[in-house]
């Protein structure tokens, strides 16, 4: 059997939808029993799992009447993993098959930071340290571990966010009068967005505390899938704000990082780039102007439109 840390288990060598068997020690920091009311094999819990290095949240175990108990601050030994990709989130998980409670004589929690893939921050940003890539220490203060956009889903608990409100809605009632709406867009230091929402008294508590392009740290609330009609179209899921949600203004993180938060949306790119773009997409390109052709005119159903060929 192999011994290996939860960073290895993200190494090209394990592939998805394979067992392997292996014998490692991890802690168990957190629990989290799911909704599987219709589960017959037994009750699925997502663990979040430390060692020394690095923490990982979605480890997932089918627990029945003849497994081991689960208890935050055990040590247990897997011996046989699964890594999977779960359809609904396009993220890595581990299924554990098997594992054995370790008896140790010390009980502390191992506080390590937690463990991103780096592939899947290398499309916003190619310029951030290994150390951005696993503590997200914004606020050197009181130590602050934030997650970022890209890796929440469903199964996300006990999250932390360090975002910028990019744009605030209206508070609005909904069509048959009973209940209100609340809206806006938060953006994190990789450009990755996403719509969180307030209903009711949760959306008269934050609506005046939200103001735009300020820097706050969210806490609490729960992930769900998004509305590709209302929501940001590159996120997959929204937050949905409730009575653990805390929503407090960062005044001194928004001293030092608030150039990082820059829409990538807003960056200007070189003519080879314009090429590779995505139809449909909004691009800001800076050139010189070498030649400007005749003013042509072409009809749409929309109407006329102007169009006029220059060479940068």
């Amino acid at each position: 059997m192999d011994t290996i840390s939860i960073k290895n288990l993200f190494s090209p060598e394990y592939e998805t939808h394979k067992t392997y068997e292996i014998s490692t020690e991890f802690q168990i920091t957190k629990i989290h029993k799911q909704d599987t009311k219709n589960l017959a094999q037994g009750e699925l819990y997502t663990l979040t799992l430390s060692d020394p290095e690095y923490s990982f949240s979605k480890f997932i175990y089918c627990k029945t009447k003849s497994s081991p108990e689960l208890e935050i601050g055990k040590y247990i030994n897997i011996t046989k993993i699964c890594p999977i990709i779960l359809e609904a989130h396009k993220e890595k998980t581990f299924l554990i098959k098997e594992f054995s409670i370790l008896k140790k004589d010390s009980l502390i929690i191992i506080k390590s930071p937690s463990y991103i893939e780096k592939n899947k921050l290398n499309n916003q940003n190619n310029n951030y340290s290994e150390k951005e890539d696993s503590d997200f220490d914004y606020n050197s203060e009181n130590n602050s571990t934030y997650s970022p956009l890209k890796q929440l889903t469903t199964l996300s608990q006990d999250y932390k966010l360090l975002v910028k409100i990019i744009s605030k809605g209206d508070t609005k009632p909904f069509r048959n009068g009973k209940g209100k709406l609340f809206s806006f867009i938060i953006m994190d230091e990789f450009g990755s967005k996403m719509q969180v929402i307030a209903f009711d008294r949760i959306a008269d508590k934050f609506k005046d505390e939200i103001i735009e392009n300020n820097i706050y740290e969210i806490t609490g609330g729960y992930i769900r899938t998004s509305d590709k009609r209302y929501d940001p179209p590159d996120s997959d899921y929204k937050l949905v704000l409730n009575d653990s949600s805390v929503i407090l203004k960062k005044n001194n993180v928004e001293n030092n990082f608030k150039d990082k938060f820059s829409d990538p949306g807003n960056r200007f790119v070189t003519l080879r780039e314009v090429k590779d773009s995505n139809i449909n997409s909004i691009v800001n390109v800076l050139c010189i102007m070498g030649d400007k052709g005749e003013t042509t005119y072409k009809e749409t159903k929309n109407g006329s439109i102007m169009i006029r060929k220059t060479l940068s």
